[in-house]
């Protein structure tokens, strides 16, 4: 259908604009020779079919913009939700994936895991190079450095989901007062949620 409306603008190579032109030309002649108004009172028969053909021709090139603009609407909305279903199809997989990964982290990276959910804090700033070696963020668990920053990173939303359990399952982890990827005793600084 998109197809058949854009052929249609594009043989004839008329905007609505034109189209309303012609309509209201056509119509007002109409109009005028109906009501007997000055010269239009006498038009021949043939100039009144021509006003008459001018009406109608104005009005089908607004037909064919209507019909182009609700084209045009039906196929970006279709074109967004197929742009949303595969966007919420692949944070479902790096999500599913966050899960399955929380099976195989080293004792370090648990440690790691542990203290951020502990903390409580879903995004948090840290002034040093985080990294775990890398598995962390390697495995999305840890998403970072979020937008424009070097230093703020966040938890998946799946783990976060299940922190409560990951609280659970590592609470024999002995937990300092520092992060346990500082290397200098630093301790990463928490913007609030």
């Amino acid at each position: 259908m998109e197809q058949l409306v854009g052929l249609l603008q594009s043989v004839l190579g008329l905007t609505p604009r034109q189209g309303w032109t012609w309509l209201f030309a056509g119509a007002f002649i109409l109009v005028l020779n109906a009501f007997a108004v000055g010269p239009f009172a006498q038009l021949d028969p043939a100039w009144v079919a021509i006003a008459a053909l001018a009406a109608i021709f104005g009005g089908s090139i607004l037909l064919v913009s209507l019909g182009a603009y609700f084209v045009g609407k039906a196929t970006s909305g279709s074109e967004k939700r197929q742009a949303v279903r595969e966007r919420e199809n692949e944070w479902g997989h790096v999500n599913q994936e966050a899960l399955r990964n929380l099976e195989v982290l080293s004792p370090a990276e648990q440690a790691a895991l542990a203290w951020i959910v502990q903390s409580g804090q879903k995004r948090f700033r840290t002034d040093f190079f985080f990294n775990l070696e890398g598995n962390l963020i390697a495995k999305r668990i840890v998403l970072g450095p979020i937008g424009h920053t070097n230093d703020v990173y966040e938890v998946i939303d799946a783990v976060w989901d299940i922190r409560d359990q990951l609280k659970e399952r590592y609470k024999a982890i002995q937990l300092k007062d520092e992060p346990p990827w500082s290397p200098y005793g630093q301790v990463g600084r928490y913007l609030p949620r």
